[in-house]
C-alpha cells in the first residue's frame, strides 16, 4: 500500500489541466495536479488535489492544496457531510505580490465552493 502525506492512498492520478485565466497577458496556464484518494467507498469519499504551476513567472512559487471530504450514512440517503480544507504551501513568497496572489486565490475558492458541492452531493 502507498502512503502520501502520512496516509494510505488507495489511487492515484497526475492530471495536466489547462485553465482560462481571463488575462490577456496570460490568457491560459497549464498546472500539474496529484490526486490522492484516500477513501474511495459507497458511503465516503476522502482526497487530497495537489497542485503546482511550473514555468510560469510567480506561480511556480507556491503549491495549492485542498483536501475533502464527503460523508453519509448510506449511499442512498441525501445527508452528506462534506468538508473541505485548502492550503497555500509557499517555496519562495514574493514580498510585494505575495498578498496580491494570495487574496486572488481565496478569492476563486470561494467563488469554487458552490460548484463543488453539487458536484459531489
Amino acid at each position: 500500500m502507498k502512503f502520501a502525506f502520512g496516509l494510505p492512498v488507495e489511487r492515484f492520478k497526475l492530471l495536466k489541466i489547462e485553465t482560462d485565466t481571463g488575462l490577456p497577458i496570460l490568457p491560459k496556464i497549464q498546472s500539474d495536479v496529484s490526486v490522492y484518494m484516500y477513501r474511495f467507498k459507497k458511503t465516503e469519499i476522502a482526497y487530497l488535489a495537489s497542485s503546482y504551476t511550473p514555468d510560469y513567472f510567480l506561480l511556480d512559487t507556491f503549491k495549492y492544496n485542498e483536501y475533502c471530504e464527503a460523508v453519509s450514512d448510506d449511499a442512498r440517503s441525501n445527508k452528506v457531510i462534506f468538508r473541505c480544507c485548502f492550503r497555500l504551501d509557499w517555496f519562495d513568497k514574493p514580498w510585494l505580490l505575495g498578498g496580491i496572489i494570495e487574496s486572488i486565490i481565496w478569492d476563486r475558492i470561494e467563488k469554487a465552493k458552490p460548484i463543488t458541492e453539487k458536484f459531489f452531493i
